[in-house]
């Protein structure tokens, strides 16, 4: 008797089982609810990051508001001097893959004045083009 206990206990498992796969076939399942509902989260998600962008907020981290990057110099294909505003002040930062070393510390002084390049590339062409014809 003692043999015969554990599938006794089975039996209404394999029962239930039976019945599982009748059920199954009488409901069709649909995958057109869940793709609506995939395609709902996705768009909300683009149209979460337009919102954002069109806002001016890019995901800077509230510190990164006080730093403004002034230059920067490669020196070989992994260092670089880097200068940086912060507030009033000039940091000079020697940057390589595995540190960043304060170099100097400066007043910040105004930026010349960048040359307008495209107005001398549009006079060039110009020249070029009244050469050539």
């Amino acid at each position: 008797m003692r043999l015969l206990a554990p599938f006794a206990l089975a039996a209404p498992a394999t029962a239930l089982a039976a019945e599982a796969p009748a059920a199954a076939a009488a409901a069709p399942v649909s995958a057109t609810p869940m793709l609506g509902a995939l395609v709902a989260v996705v768009a909300a998600i683009f149209a979460l990051a337009w919102i954002l962008k069109r806002a001016g907020l890019k995901g800077t981290p509230g510190g990164a508001a006080l730093l403004k990057p002034v230059a920067t110099l490669p020196l070989g294909t992994r260092e670089r001097l880097v200068v940086v505003q912060v507030a009033d002040r000039w940091l000079v930062l020697g940057v390589t893959a595995q540190s960043i070393q304060p170099l100097a510390d400066l007043e910040a002084k105004p930026l010349p004045e960048a040359p307008a390049t495209a107005a001398g590339f549009r006079d060039a062409l110009a020249k070029a083009l009244k050469r050539d014809a």
